[in-house]
């Protein structure tokens, strides 16, 4: 009964789970900002193969960058931090799995400043191509 009751609790802490929403800051890109919101928004990343494979994937492309660090994996969630090259500012990044639509929900976000000269929203780019190109 106790495995049971914690299946339940852990399903729907999987599935309640949402990405912050961005700033009005322009340093923070989301595929759940507002589609009108041209500074903030980038389409999810669409997928076919199975969940598990996909986070594997994303986290394996997140952390071939220099000075990222994997700070969380939990169920359809992933977070990873990158640190810039001169001045160490940290930037986070989120993913989020929403399997009933079959999307790759990202936000990318600067901790400090207002401005990132694009940096996150390059990022995101970087990211959704990579999976086009390596999820089967």
């Amino acid at each position: 009964m106790t495995m049971l009751l914690f299946a339940a609790v852990m399903a729907d802490s999987q599935t309640t789970r949402s990405l912050e929403p961005c700033p009005s800051s322009p340093n923070c890109i989301s595929s759940q900002a507002d589609p009108e919101d041209k500074t903030h928004y980038l389409a999810p990343f669409a997928y076919t193969m199975p969940e598990a494979d996909l986070l594997d994937l994303t986290e394996s492309i997140l952390l071939s960058k220099p000075r990222t660090e994997l700070i969380e994996r939990d169920g359809n969630y992933l977070h990873v931090t990158f640190k810039s090259f001169v001045f160490r500012f940290v930037d986070d990044v989120e993913v989020l799995l929403e399997p009933e639509a079959k999307l790759l929900h990202f936000r990318s976000a600067a901790r400090l400043g207002k401005g990132d000269f694009g940096v996150n929203r390059r990022r995101m780019k970087w990211l959704v191509e990579e999976l086009q190109a390596k999820a089967h």
